[in-house]
């Protein structure tokens, strides 16, 4: 579940034996869930290339680079391929920071062009494409229905990445019961949820948007993308507030809400749908704390996924 291990030397080597490039500068970068990342410049551009043991995320990288706007920057991937077993991927390097590490006056600065972004994927068209929930290599959904596939995901199936989490999670500290006892409550609330195909980045409060200037300069990483109600992504933003206290009292549901009523957006039963997705978000990084063994993580997701359910039991 770790990223791979590759060294500075490696990379250079890469690059210039194998892709013929005139690297100068390479710069190990914040490593992700999945991937281990580096910088370089060659020409005077600036570029990331990524390792990672799931060439399936790199696929999905090229694919959502057809979504790119100015609202929606997202950069091209140019080179994938797979090296002793470890696949790559060389993409533009996006400037800015993480807006992860705003402050409060410049998240607040940032928010109109968040609000701009969300809509962009909101109103992304998907006709080229079909299903629901998460994307395949070749960016269909996996499932016939976007509850369907919120329900699916909440099965340890000895295929998926993260399998065998369901014994970690019973012999926690934790402990499975309350997962179990909040997952009726989604089980209630999914039967009311529309079945609508909007694209969802999913993972975008985990060093994966970038702002510069009070803007969002770039969206990267789309493992975890998805197709299904865009009120998902709202959602995100509203469960991990609590991670943010620096930007407490700022919510990004709120503030979309009033956005897009003025732009149209389908915003029925938006309360609902925000708790259920919350609570979804909660159980499934439950899962994922538990398949990774990092036990504080679970502890405080639980809690407030509890009361979460609780707004609705």
């Amino acid at each position: 579940m770790t990223p791979p291990s590759v060294s500075n030397t490696q990379v250079q080597t890469l690059l210039t034996e194998r892709l013929g490039l005139d690297v100068a500068a390479v710069e190990t970068l914040r490593p992700g869930a999945w991937s281990t990342a580096f910088a370089f410049t060659e020409d005077h551009q600036h570029w990331v290339i990524r390792f990672s043991n799931h060439g399936d995320d790199f696929d999905r990288d090229a694919y959502a680079f057809q979504f790119s706007s100015p609202d929606l920057p997202i950069p091209e991937v140019t080179h994938r391929s797979s090296l002793d077993g470890v696949f790559y991927a060389v993409s533009q390097r996006v400037p800015g920071g993480f807006i992860d590490k705003l402050d409060r006056v410049d998240y607040q600065r940032t928010l109109p062009s968040l609000l701009g972004t969300l809509n962009a994927l909101r109103t992304v068209g998907v006709t080229s494409s079909t299903g629901y929930g998460g994307w395949d290599v070749s960016g269909n959904g996996m499932a016939t229905s976007w509850p369907g596939h919120l329900r699916a995901s909440l099965e340890d199936f000895p295929d998926q990445r993260g399998a065998g989490w369901r014994p970690h999670l019973e012999a926690s500290p934790t402990g499975a019961h309350v997962f179990d006892r909040d997952v009726i409550v989604l089980e209630r609330l999914l039967n009311d949820m529309p079945n609508v195909r909007h694209v969802i980045h999913s993972d975008l409060l985990n060093y994966n948007a970038f702002v510069r200037n009070h803007r969002v300069s770039g969206v990267i990483d789309w493992g975890c993308a998805m197709y299904g109600d865009f009120v998902y992504e709202l959602a995100w933003f509203e469960f991990w507030s609590p991670w943010y206290p620096q930007w407490q009292g700022i919510s990004v549901a709120a503030e979309a809400h009033r956005f897009f009523a003025d732009l149209g957006g389908d915003l029925h039963d938006y309360r609902e749908r925000l708790l259920c997705y919350q609570l979804h978000i909660g159980l499934s990084h439950q899962a994922y704390n538990a398949s990774i063994g990092r036990w504080d993580e679970l502890a405080d997701v639980t809690l407030h996924t509890t009361a979460i359910a609780d707004q609705v039991r």
